[in-house]
């Protein structure tokens, strides 16, 4: 058997894996009659070990969670756990999105989550996104928001994370626990928590707002060209896959972290449908960037980064909301 493996320190969030756990893990998820011919590690996603195992008659990717002892958010937690349970509720884009084929979550073999999943074509869109002309990258967006428009039609049952995380009957207590929990981390995490405190009043005092979303929809959680695979042919790109919806929940789709992140092109909003306007639709886009903002607090410790951008952006938001609750 061939490996591939990216170098990691001992400080990486991401522990590497040895041989002979990797070999474990396959005859118990694949059996002892297939031969794995080659196991390479993805360089791409920040929060997983991935790998691409490579069968003579197949490709299989195998992602594991955290080791014990690194430090997972409150946000973070049991993610490919979550995967597995919100899977069934991609059906109408089943094509797009990657089909469990082993879950072990036991710690029986190894002392980590890890799902064996089946392999999708294609390139990372965000990788090749400048090589395309902006007509064939105005194409992708109105593909992908045909496509978030189908997951954002499928209702559930209650806000929130899905299980084994807790359900909430309101969106607003679903909403509140969350970033309540981020700041959390934070406090105990010891970075300056500045701006968090406040932007949790102006939730709270919108708890009205946010409880006008009475049905849950699906949301992908982590939908943007970083996680779409696309293929080229003859009549243009095509979106061929979705990756990374362990970060799913449920919720108001104007959550969907895509609408966001300062990315959505205006040819999405040609297939998705109108923008939703109004003071109440504004106040949950604010409440909503403000809860990423909060996130990126945390991955910004994580991963050394400069924090400023993200603790304006989460005054800018809750300076917004206090506006619409005023008007």
């Amino acid at each position: 058997m061939e490996y591939s493996f990216i170098h990691r320190d001992d400080e990486s969030f991401q522990k590497p894996l040895t041989e002979k756990q990797l070999k474990s893990m396959c005859i118990k998820a694949l059996g002892w009659g297939q031969r794995v011919e080659q196991i390479r590690e993805f360089a791409s996603g920040m929060f997983n070990n991935t790998y691409l195992l490579s069968l003579p008659d197949r490709k299989v990717v195998l992602r594991v969670g955290p080791a014990p002892g690194a430090r997972v958010f409150s946000n973070e937690e049991f993610l490919l756990r979550r995967e597995q349970g919100v899977e069934p509720f991609f059906a109408p884009v089943a094509e797009l999105v990657p089909r469990m084929i082993h879950a072990d979550f036991s710690g029986k073999i190894l002392d980590r989550d890890f799902v064996f999943q089946t392999f999708l074509e294609g390139k990372l869109w965000d990788e090749i996104k400048d090589e395309l002309t902006p007509a064939q990258n105005d194409s992708l967006w109105q593909q992908l928001g045909a496509i978030a428009k189908i997951i954002h039609g499928v209702r559930g049952k209650k806000f929130g994370f899905p299980p084994p995380k807790k359900p909430f009957d309101r969106w607003s207590d679903a909403l509140l626990s969350i970033a309540g929990d981020m700041r959390a981390d934070i406090l105990d995490l010891k970075i300056d928590p500045s701006g968090v405190t406040e932007y949790l009043d102006a939730l709270e005092q919108g708890r009205s707002i946010l409880d006008g979303i009475g049905e849950p929809r699906l949301i992908h959680g982590d939908l943007w060209p970083k996680n779409v695979l696309i293929e080229r042919g003859k009549r243009g790109p095509v979106i061929t896959g979705l990756l990374d919806s362990e970060r799913a929940l449920w919720g108001d789709p104007m959550a969907e972290w895509i609408f966001h992140d300062g990315t959505c092109a205006p040819a999405f909003w040609e297939t998705y449908g109108k923008r939703p306007e109004g003071s109440a639709a504004r106040f949950r886009g604010h409440a909503y960037t403000g809860l990423y903002a909060v996130q990126l607090y945390l991955e910004a410790w994580r991963f050394k980064l400069d924090d400023a951008p993200f603790r304006k952006r989460l005054a800018d938001a809750t300076l917004g909301m206090r506006h619409c609750l005023k008007n």
